[in-house]
């Protein structure tokens, strides 16, 4: 019940501090299941992450989920996925009321300029995180190379999963 327990602090925590959507979420997710609770290692941390984007449903959600399984089973999954969403749905109903109803006045379209580089930044450095646990060789970079070109040319993304895919099975 303990370990329950510190997986529902750890996620709602994230849920808490993160801000700019799961990619966002990334860097924190790390530091409190690697190096703050060792629940995880790099590695395995960055597979998860890949399997989470790859699935239907938000990245933070589905990290939740399976890191929760990976260190709890069906219950840890349940209590992190839960514990992740609780702070996010309540601001967000919040914000969506205010939105709504103030969403024309100066002072929020100003807030809402100025928290878009803010989000840009936490991408980055959810890129930063993830890019730290791969593994730096001629294969990686050709299959990140040309799944950033498929992307940029606005190539479906489940085709650039596919295709990414197949070119680790035919590199590795």
């Amino acid at each position: 019940m303990g370990l329950l327990i510190d997986l529902w602090q750890a996620f709602l925590l994230c849920g808490l501090l993160s801000f700019g959507g799961g990619y966002a979420m990334i860097p924190l997710i790390e530091r409190e299941l690697i190096a703050a609770r060792g629940w995880l290692d790099l590695g395995t941390f960055t597979e998860i992450i890949a399997v989470a984007e790859m699935t239907p449903g938000p990245v933070a959600v589905n990290t939740a989920t399976f890191v929760g399984y990976r260190v709890a089973g069906l219950a840890g999954s349940v209590a992190s996925t839960l514990a992740v969403i609780t702070v996010p749905a309540l601001v967000s109903g919040v914000l969506a009321a205010i939105i709504g109803r103030y969403g024309q006045h100066a002072v929020v379209s100003t807030v809402l300029c100025g928290l878009r580089p803010a989000a840009c930044a936490l991408l980055t450095a959810a890129v930063v995180t993830v890019g730290r646990g791969l593994a730096l060789d001629l294969r990686s970079a050709v299959i990140a190379f040309a799944a950033g070109l498929a992307l940029y040319r606005r190539i479906n993304p489940l085709l650039v999963i596919a295709g990414s895919a197949l070119l680790g099975l035919l590199l590795f």
